[in-house]
C-alpha cells in the first residue's frame, strides 16, 4: 500500500516520476560526477608525476570541485522549486476559472419559453397568430432580448436541424428582469386558407400541423451571449402545443 501510494506521487511529480527508485531524486547525476570526479582528483594528487606540492593542488582543485558543484546543486534545487511553483500557480488559476465559471452559472439569466397559445381562433382569411411567453428564470436580467420566430402550417415536420427563422418574426426586447416574464406575438404574414384550415381540422388526424420555431438570444451582465431555441407543434384534437422531438436547446454554438 506504501509503495502504491509513493509511486503515485511520483509521477505526479514536475518529472514525470523519472527519478523513481534513485536514492537521491533529481540530484542523482550530480552525486556520481562529484564522487568520480573526487576520486580522479585524488588519484591525479598522489600519482601524477613531476607534482611537487601535491597537497595545495589537491586542496586548491578541490575547492573549486566543491564550489562548482554547490552551484550545480542549487540550480537543480531552484529549478525543482520553480517547477512546484509553477504547478501550484496553475493549480490556482485553474480553481480561479472554476469559481469564475460557477458564479456565472449560478448568477446568469436562464431565458425560456414557458406558455405558448393561439392568439385568437384561426379563422379564414386572417393569419394566424400565436403568443409567446417568455420567463428570466435565472438570478440576474436577460438584456438585448431578441426574439426570432416563425409560423408555418407544414404537412411533414420541421427538419433537423430546423430551417433559419424568418426575418419577419424578429422581436426585440430591452430587458427581462430575474424571474420575470415577457409577452411576444408571432405571426404569420399569410392570412389563412380555407384548405389549410380543413387540413388542420381533418379527422380523424389533422393533414397539416402548426409549427412555431425560434432562438432567444441575449446577453447576461457578464457581457456573455446566450441563446435558447426552442420549436412546437399544434395539437389540434387537443388544442394546444407540444414541444418537437429537436431544436428546443439552450447555448448551442
Amino acid at each position: 500500500m506504501v509503495e502504491s501510494n509513493q509511486t503515485s506521487n511520483n509521477a505526479n511529480q514536475p518529472n514525470g516520476g523519472q527519478n523513481n527508485g534513485r536514492p537521491y531524486g533529481s540530484m542523482y547525476w550530480v552525486y556520481i560526477i562529484g564522487t568520480w570526479a573526487f576520486i580522479s582528483l585524488l588519484l591525479i594528487s598522489i600519482f601524477a608525476p613531476h607534482m611537487t606540492e601535491r597537497l595545495k593542488f589537491f586542496v586548491t582543485t578541490l575547492w573549486v570541485l566543491v564550489t562548482a558543484f554547490a552551484v550545480i546543486a542549487q540550480a537543480i534545487i531552484y529549478r525543482k522549486q520553480w517547477q512546484i511553483m509553477q504547478q501550484q500557480w496553475e493549480a490556482m488559476n485553474e480553481g480561479l476559472r472554476e469559481t469564475r465559471i460557477s458564479r456565472e452559472l449560478e448568477n446568469r439569466p436562464w431565458l425560456m419559453v414557458i406558455a405558448l397559445n393561439l392568439a385568437r381562433p384561426l379563422k379564414v382569411g386572417e393569419p394566424p397568430i400565436a403568443a409567446l411567453t417568455l420567463m428570466n428564470k435565472g438570478n440576474t436580467p436577460a438584456i438585448g432580448v431578441r426574439i426570432r420566430s416563425t409560423l408555418e402550417i407544414r404537412d411533414i415536420p420541421v427538419p433537423n436541424p430546423a430551417p433559419p427563422v424568418a426575418v419577419f418574426g424578429n422581436i426585440s426586447v430591452p430587458i427581462i428582469a430575474p424571474h420575470s416574464e415577457a409577452a411576444s406575438f408571432v405571426p404569420r404574414r399569410a392570412a389563412l386558407s380555407q384548405a389549410e384550415l380543413n387540413d388542420i381540422g381533418a379527422m380523424p388526424r389533422s393533414r397539416k400541423q402548426i409549427y412555431i420555431w425560434g432562438v432567444l438570444e441575449y446577453r447576461d451582465v457578464f457581457g456573455k451571449p446566450h441563446n435558447t431555441g426552442y420549436c412546437f407543434v399544434y395539437q389540434f384534437d387537443s388544442t394546444h402545443f407540444a414541444a418537437c422531438e429537436h431544436s428546443n436547446y439552450m447555448d448551442q454554438e
